[in-house]
């Protein structure tokens, strides 16, 4: 299986994360809700498009050509500008990348069994390892493949794997797989406000509640471990402790930019920009090419390279962010 294919999302969520440090203390709103902005194009192409036999349509933005048999109107007239919203999220994390390249293919199917039979179609031998997502999409290369789930959780499942996408499109190196996980759930959560998709980068009512009860039972991974994970490596596994992955993995994503007083904010930064750039500090190799081999035991020397300190002491301030969140900010992430 490629590195640049494991990508994928299990369940649906809402989600957060940001480059700011976003409201984390107690009381109020959690985050800021963000649009793409004024200056954001809008502009919509649809032209006929089946699978099949499926009569569908393509629906493409300046950014995106999104492939769809979906006949639900509402998904069908919000994806454009979700990903587009979400596209302006992205680049926040990534000032100053320019977009590269064509719009970027999305294929959203109306039913499993089309997604099934495209994944079967087009993913060779990797195709067992998707089909064993019993909710959600993937992401291979730079397009990513879903399906309706409803329709709050289609658009999320969108934004989460929009970000994969990205990543692959313009990173010369390589997140830790399990930090691209997280920030990709930092995504999913979405709201209308006049028409216009908003993303909320902090809240995740999802995550929150895995995290919780990860953490009353005793489920959650060990740093050094969780960092040296990918979800083909946890597909399998029983469903708490996928849960305990993907909430970490989303927790970790925060915990950087605005845990322990943020101050391995300007780390994270050098880091996405040295992947960004191709010339991140990695001595083993893993890090510096999006398509080569991936080594595990090469995430915990990156990070703790990039971090400055001992993954077991980032680990316990880790292990106090994730019980604020968990615990202290809980409620406000069910607020509306």
């Amino acid at each position: 299986m490629g590195l640049s294919a494991f990508l994928l999302l299990l369940v649906g969520g809402g989600g957060g994360g940001g480059c700011a440090a976003n409201g984390t203390s107690s009381g109020g709103a959690l985050g800021q809700w963000r649009g793409a902005g004024p200056d954001t194009p809008t502009s919509v192409r649809r032209t006929p498009w089946s699978y099949q036999g499926h009569a569908g349509q393509l629906s493409t933005t300046p950014h995106y050509a999104i492939y769809s048999t979906v006949q639900n109107p509402t998904v069908e007239a919000e994806l454009p500008a979700v990903m587009e919203t979400a596209l302006s999220q992205y680049r926040l994390l990534t000032p100053g990348l320019e977009f590269r390249g064509e719009p970027m293919p999305c294929y959203v199917f109306g039913s499993r069994g089309e997604w099934m039979d495209f994944t079967r179609r087009t993913t060779g031998g990797d195709a067992q390892l998707y089909l064993a997502i019993t909710r959600g999409g993937y992401t291979t290369g730079d397009k990513y493949v879903a399906y309706l789930v409803g329709e709050k959780e289609t658009i999320s499942v969108a934004c989460h794997e929009g970000w994969h996408q990205f990543c692959a499109r313009h990173f010369s190196g390589r997140l830790p797989p399990f930090l691209e996980e997280g920030f990709a759930c930092t995504f999913e959560t979405v709201r209308f406000e006049d028409g216009k998709p908003q993303i909320n980068t902090t809240i995740n009512g999802l995550r929150a509640q895995q995290l919780r009860k990860s953490s009353e039972n005793g489920a959650l991974w060990p740093l050094r471990e969780l960092c040296q994970l990918h979800a083909g490596m946890v597909v399998n596994r029983p469903g708490p402790r996928i849960e305990a992955f993907y909430a970490q993995s989303w927790a970790f994503a925060r915990f950087l930019q605005e845990g322990a007083g943020g101050k391995y904010r300007p780390a994270l930064q050098r880091l996405i920009g040295d992947l960004e750039r191709g010339s991140v500090q990695d001595s083993t190799g893993s890090h510096t090419s999006a398509r080569g081999p991936w080594l595990p035991g090469a995430a915990p020397i990156l990070l703790e390279r990039y971090l400055g300190a001992s993954l077991e002491d980032v680990d316990a301030e880790f292990r106090v962010f994730v019980k604020q969140v968990a615990y202290d900010e809980f409620a406000r992430h069910f607020q509306p």
